[in-house]
């Protein structure tokens, strides 16, 4: 078995009815719906970009963490396989309807007035924003099984290691911006340019260039608002600065956001975790280490 170290990031998502956040336990029954249902049943398929996902797993740890287990790939694609010692190529035996099995470790944290999230930050995994998308689908199904009414929504922040603002604030001129934004924006009611997506890159990257001596601070401090809430579709800023000193800067959200690494035992013939379990209880310290930052920020 090998041991690599795995990439983690950390978030939060929030229960809000109307301009209130409410208590997110009413999550805790949407979720149990979702591990009672049939495996068949809790397949989330996006046919715009042939993926599809599902919850496989799902256990409780002192009666505070919901440890879940996603599933994710994507299919109607299967290209020749190379042998990487002959470079030689056969025809790949997967069908057009079978995805290679993609797994993603999160832990959710109950414990507070907003769900903690960890989860494992993996480019071929499910990300936040997927995630956050499943269970509101499947608390709309939930709801009307039940005949109760779905009075809220949910929405997800990046937990920070450093201050973006902070940083951004420091600069005295921001020349240039990339702004990387979901691709369906192309279809959205902004643009309205195509909903034909499916051969398009997830992320659409916009450039922002300040005119001759002057600084787009301000238009960046905007979108890094709208970074932290999800349904504005902005997955990433990145911008170079100048500072007092005259030096560039570099910001980019994807390395300021916290993120951390566990070494996990993986299986050397596919490539996947031997043990879940194993994951989950780090998962729990470094949520046990989100209190202690807590109480440490406390005046």
């Amino acid at each position: 078995m090998s041991n690599p170290a795995r990439k983690i990031s950390f978030h939060t998502i929030s229960v809000n009815r109307e301009e209130t956040q409410i208590d997110p336990g009413v999550l805790k029954d949407v979720l149990s719906y979702i591990n009672e249902l049939p495996q068949e049943q809790r397949v989330y398929n996006i046919a715009s970009s042939r993926k599809v996902h599902f919850m496989k797993e799902q256990s409780t740890y002192q009666n505070r963490f919901r440890n879940i287990v996603m599933v994710s790939g994507k299919y109607h694609h299967r290209p020749d396989l190379i042998n990487v010692n002959t470079a030689e190529s056969r025809e790949n035996p997967k069908t057009l309807t079978e995805a290679e099995e993609e797994r993603t470790h999160i832990s959710l944290d109950f414990s507070n007035s907003e769900i903690r999230v960890v989860m494992e930050d993996r480019r071929s995994g499910i990300s936040i924003s997927y995630l956050v998308n499943y269970i509101e689908r499947y608390a709309r199904l939930f709801h009307k099984e039940t005949k109760t009414s779905k009075d809220y929504t949910l929405d997800y922040t990046v937990i920070p290691k450093e201050n973006f603002l902070e940083e951004l604030n420091k600069l005295s001129r921001v020349a240039c911006g990339y702004i990387y934004a979901d691709k369906k924006i192309l279809g959205s009611e902004y643009l309205n340019y195509s909903k034909r997506t499916a051969e398009v890159k997830d992320e659409l990257i916009i450039n922002v260039i300040a005119k001759r001596g002057r600084s787009i601070l301000d238009t960046i401090i905007d979108s890094y608002h709208k970074f932290i809430v999800p349904e504005e579709n902005i997955k990433r800023v990145r911008i170079r600065g100048i500072n007092d000193n005259g030096r560039q800067i570099l910001l980019d959200t994807d390395i300021i956001k916290r993120i951390e690494y566990i070494e996990v035992h993986l299986n050397d013939e596919k490539g996947i975790v031997v043990d879940s379990d194993e994951i989950f209880n780090q998962f729990a310290k470094l949520l046990g280490g989100l209190d202690e930052d807590e109480e440490g920020s406390k005046p």
